[in-house]
Order: C-alpha cells, then sequence, then structure tokens
C-alpha cells in the first residue's frame, strides 16, 4: 500500500511541474506575440517619418541647386501644382519639374520645349498633395500631404530672385 501512495505522489508533483511548464511556455508566446506587434508598429511609423523626412530634404536640396536667377518657378501644369527648375545642358534648356499625381509626388527631367505628360516622370513617394508658394520674394514653401492625411512643410531661402511666371 505505501507503493501505491508514492506513485500517486510523484504524479501529483509531475502533473504540476507539467502544468508549470506548461503555463511557461503560454506566458512566452503571448509575450513573443506581443513583442512582434509593437515592434511592426514601431518600423511601420518610423518607415513613415523617414520616407516624409526624406522627401522634404531633397526637395530642399533640389531648390538649393538650381539656385540660380530664373532657374525656379512655380507654375500650374495641366491643372497640377508645379515646382520647375531650368539648366542648360550643351546648349539645350532642361526643366526638373517636381508635382504630385495620382497620390505620389513625381519628378520628371525632360527638355523645356517637350510638352508636360505627368505620367513620363519618375514616382518618388507615396503623398495625397505637394504644394509650392512664395511666402516672401525669395522664401519658398513646400508643402507635402501624406497619405494618412498630415501635412509636413519645409521653407527654402533663395539667394537669387524668383524666375518670371512665379506665383
Amino acid at each position: 500500500m505505501q507503493k501505491r501512495g508514492m506513485i500517486r505522489s510523484h504524479s501529483i508533483q509531475n502533473v504540476f511541474v507539467f502544468l508549470l511548464i506548461g503555463l511557461f511556455a503560454l506566458g512566452s508566446i503571448a509575450l513573443a506575440i506581443s513583442g512582434s506587434r509593437i515592434y511592426g508598429q514601431v518600423t511601420a511609423s518610423a518607415a513613415h517619418n523617414n520616407d516624409s523626412q526624406l522627401l522634404l530634404s531633397y526637395l530642399g536640396n533640389k531648390l538649393r541647386a538650381f539656385d540660380t536667377s530664373d532657374h525656379v518657378i512655380i507654375a500650374e501644369q495641366n491643372g497640377i501644382p508645379t515646382l520647375r527648375l531650368f539648366e542648360t545642358l550643351d546648349g539645350t534648356r532642361y526643366v526638373t519639374t517636381l508635382y504630385a499625381f495620382q497620390g505620389a509626388v513625381w519628378e520628371r527631367f525632360a527638355a523645356e520645349s517637350d510638352s508636360f505628360d505627368p505620367e513620363n516622370g519618375t514616382r518618388l513617394v507615396a503623398a495625397n498633395a505637394l504644394t509650392f508658394s512664395w511666402r516672401q520674394e525669395n522664401l519658398m514653401e513646400i508643402a507635402i500631404t501624406l497619405n494618412d492625411g498630415t501635412t509636413k512643410t519645409i521653407r527654402a531661402a533663395l539667394r537669387t530672385s524668383p524666375g518670371k511666371g512665379a506665383d
């Protein structure tokens, strides 16, 4: 009889140990799932902020690169607000056009004489809108509205006067 009691005592201890291990395993799985969700949210937020900051920096640097007299113009083409940046290469005048179209910011490089077709550009980053305005004679403001509705703005002071036809 004593042997039977000892067996019961060991089987209860074994069950308790297995339950404890099972509880630990469930807790570990719950923690891993929770951690992966939080990590996913943080990386998505970081990527979103990175895209907008990268685009604003890119636009500011483009303005600075073309900051010569009559080379920066804000214009509307085919009903789309655009920033037009002019340069002359090998005797031909070219224009780099920046604009928002079909839920993204686009850049188009072409000869000035080529007609503007927004689909001929290069898609840069997702965004709902891109607007340009002169805050003062040499102070341009660029605002980008992202797909989540937030708007980010950059202001760039030009050393030279804006081109003819600027808004």
